[in-house]
């Protein structure tokens, strides 16, 4: 257990390195649930079964994360 707590701290100090890149917090909270599904246990990794794994209603959020559409790029 405490290897996985390590590896979630680590991940966090990630995503606080990374946030200022991100305008908004709806963005940076899109980023987060994106690569936490690539790195958990979604059975399939593509935009739609991230999105449903991350509780998410459509893959509409990733893919413009993706794009950089939501970045202002």
């Amino acid at each position: 257990m405490a290897e996985v707590d390590c590896r979630a701290a680590e991940l966090e100090s990630v995503f606080a390195r990374v946030a200022g890149r991100f305008g908004r917090a709806d963005l940076r909270w899109r980023m987060r649930d994106y690569v936490r599904g690539l790195l958990g246990q979604a059975a399939r990794k593509n935009g739609r079964q991230l999105a449903e794994w991350a509780g998410h209603r459509t893959p509409d959020g990733f893919q413009r994360l993706l794009t950089c559409q939501g970045l202002g790029v």
